[in-house]
């Protein structure tokens, strides 16, 4: 486990959750495309609220997001996460494609707020962070949160090091996966958006 991955724990989880991540990156590791093994890991998502992975279908060729216009990606990305974390894909692969939900969120608060229009912003997700938190759109606590998340996403996306196997391990996928779950429906909140507050059935379709 990454030393920002230690931190986000030690921060916000309690013992209890440190236990269920441990058991779920095994779960990942150990029972590749088991389903009813795997139900655990979205027992917990479920009780997070919103709308997760969980929700979507495993299946990431069935696609139900595309009529949500901007929205698509927020949804589309927790829906590959929990794919990828089925068919036990690398965990750098579950946290870039996990990042795609906060990533676009980010851009889409920006775009409420008048700053920067979804559609031309190209910038990169540290920068975007900071212009919301200089604005006061976010606020100390979810500005230390982002940035966590963005750190590890920085590992992922750029440190291809060919000699380093453990860059991350399944314990890192599994909390940045809950942690973005937990910021993105605080932004969703921001956005009042309709399913932040919303619980839905576990998805089963494969």
């Amino acid at each position: 486990m990454r030393a920002e991955t230690r931190l986000i724990i030690n921060n916000y989880y309690d013992e209890d959750d440190k236990k269920l991540f441990c058991k779920f990156a095994k779960i990942i590791k150990n029972d590749y495309k088991i389903k009813d093994t795997h139900r655990q890991i979205w027992e917990y998502d479920q009780s997070l609220g919103g709308f997760g992975g969980y929700a979507a279908p495993l299946n990431p060729t069935l696609n139900p997001f595309n009529s949500l216009g901007d929205f698509r990606n927020v949804f589309r990305s927790l829906q590959y996460a929990r794919s990828d974390m089925f068919y036990c894909t690398r965990p750098r692969h579950i946290i870039i494609d996990t990042a795609l939900h906060v990533e676009t969120l980010v851009k889409l608060v920006l775009s409420k707020n008048k700053l920067l229009k979804f559609i031309y912003n190209r910038r990169e997700f540290g920068k975007n962070i900071e212009q919301l938190y200089k604005e006061n759109i976010i606020n100390n606590d979810l500005y230390e949160r982002l940035n966590n998340l963005r750190k590890i996403l920085n590992y992922a996306k750029h440190d291809t090091d060919p000699d380093r196997d453990n860059t991350f391990d399944y314990e890192d996928a599994i909390v940045f996966y809950f942690e973005t779950r937990k910021v993105g429906n605080k932004l969703l909140k921001s956005l009042n958006y309709p399913t932040y507050d919303k619980t839905f059935e576990i998805n089963e379709d494969i």
